[in-house]
């Protein structure tokens, strides 16, 4: 039984269509990813929060999305970055009340 521990971090785009993805706009690496969609959005992203969020992305890239990074950008990480964002600004809200 053939069984490969590693995950691929780039993938090539096979869309063709531009779709205004940063997947294939920037070289297609999920570390890219991570660090424009979600970074902003956590305080000490680079010391704590960076490692593990890529672990978890590399995860559910591979296992849901199948390797698919334009799919995984467009059906997940936007829509994940859009609810953290209103997260902070609901929470930032209700810390200024």
């Amino acid at each position: 039984m053939m069984h490969s521990d590693v995950a691929p971090t780039v993938v090539p785009s096979v869309s063709g269509d531009g779709g205004g993805s940063l997947s294939s706009a920037h070289g297609g690496s999920i570390e890219t990813l991570i660090d424009h969609y979600l970074g902003p959005l956590y305080p000490d992203y680079a010391d704590h929060t960076r490692p593990t969020l890529i672990r978890q992305a590399r995860d559910l890239l591979v296992c849901t999305f199948h390797g698919d990074l334009e799919r995984f950008e467009g059906h997940f990480l936007r829509p994940a970055t859009a609810i953290v964002r209103e997260l902070r600004c609901t929470y930032q809200r209700g810390k200024a009340v």
